[in-house]
């Protein structure tokens, strides 16, 4: 599945066409389908400016997909709904294009969705506020609500949830990168945050990360760019066993 972001500094397809035209090459069975530009917003048309990009969405275990969109106040979810006023108070993307990419393209694939509201006044996009650490377990602002309007995602609800200080929040240490056996770099000033991830089992590797943060409002998840491939679905080929690209 294509996607693309949205906003003038954002990658587009070309960036890496050698990459899917890679894909193509050495997967004779694959199944392609690309998004509409700009994601999932159908409702926006040119390249998008930042606070009317694309509503956040994780892949969840099971063919789910967490779909998160941010308001002030849930009084403004059913404007969000409205294509009207769907821009008028999200911090990121409205819920309708979630809607039309799940119907026509990933609901007949098997997938199963969730379309969520989250509190944009602790930050403006999703992976800024459900911090990732490993399968079962993340993190979420101890603020009463986890962060979001109703409650915890059904999706999530099952999860161990390692509390997040709401002010650490700001500093951005939710959007960090996980690196897997429960190892997660995350922002090195966020002491409070780091103390619960122990408790739960996981291991913080800090990182001081503050002014990049501060000047771009985008942390370490943001900013990397993980990679996985594998042949079967059962164990990944050992690095010598991979077919570098080389990328222009």
């Amino acid at each position: 599945m294509q996607t693309y972001d949205c906003g003038p500094v954002r990658p587009h397809e070309y960036s890496f066409r050698e990459g899917t035209m890679r894909l193509f090459e050495q997967n004779p069975d694959l199944n392609y389908y690309s998004q509409l530009f700009p994601e999932p917003d159908v409702n926006m048309m040119g390249p998008g400016l930042l606070g009317m990009d694309a509503a956040g969405y994780r892949l969840m275990p099971n063919k789910h997909i967490l779909f998160a969109v941010g308001v002030p106040d849930e009084k403004y979810i059913p404007s969000a709904w409205d294509p009207k006023t769907c821009q008028l108070h999200t911090s990121a993307g409205t819920p309708l294009g979630a809607s039309w990419m799940m119907k026509h393209v990933l609901e007949k694939l098997g997938y199963t969705y969730e379309i969520v509201f989250f509190d944009s006044n602790l930050t403006y996009h999703h992976d800024c506020l459900m911090m990732n650490m490993k399968e079962g377990v993340c993190g979420l602002p101890d603020d009463g609500k986890w962060g979001h309007w109703g409650g915890l995602p059904n999706c999530l609800k099952d999860w161990e949830i390692v509390a997040i200080p709401p002010h650490e929040i700001g500093y951005g240490v939710a959007n960090a990168a996980a690196i897997g056996d429960g190892r997660v770099i995350c922002e090195a000033k966020a002491t409070g945050t780091h103390e619960n991830m122990y408790k739960a089992g996981i291991d913080p590797i800090p990182l001081p990360y503050d002014k990049l943060w501060d000047a771009y409002g985008s942390g370490m998840e943001c900013s990397d760019d993980p990679i996985s491939r594998w042949d079967d679905g059962n164990e990944p080929p050992s690095v010598e066993g991979m077919q570098p690209f080389t990328a222009h």
